[in-house]
């Protein structure tokens, strides 16, 4: 199946399990993959056929900055859900959710989440 994707997209924003986490905030790293079906805006070239990644990477920091959640998991689903709400031509989604230099005692480049999503399909 087709897809855009945005890898990358940094969004600073105020989630985590402690207290702590979620007055100081930290940057979240996206990395999207967003599956439908291209075939008609191949042949129109018309944005408004396609999935924008400029509104998609918008949709997704609105999702991430307009509430707090204590874990990766569900900031992920949030920000699926708005995306499946955002774009009708959504057939399946993948979204990835990163910390940087999330365990203190290790140095590690950043952990996070992953989640796949099919639009219709019960979670």
């Amino acid at each position: 199946m087709d897809s855009v994707f945005i890898e990358g997209l940094q969004i600073f924003a105020y989630h985590g399990v402690t207290e702590k986490e979620r007055a100081q905030g930290r940057t979240f790293r996206f990395d999207v993959q967003l599956y439908f079906d291209m075939s008609e805006v191949t042949r129109t070239d018309e944005l408004s056929e396609t999935i924008d990644y400029v509104k998609a990477s918008d949709v997704i920091e609105k999702a991430a900055t307009s509430t707090q959640v204590h874990l990766l998991e569900r900031l992920a689903q949030i920000v699926c859900d708005d995306l499946f709400d955002a774009f009708p031509q959504l057939k399946h989604a993948r979204i990835r959710v990163s910390k940087t230099n999330p365990i203190p005692r290790h140095t590690t480049e950043c952990a996070g989440v992953e989640i796949e999503r099919e639009r219709g399909v019960p979670i």
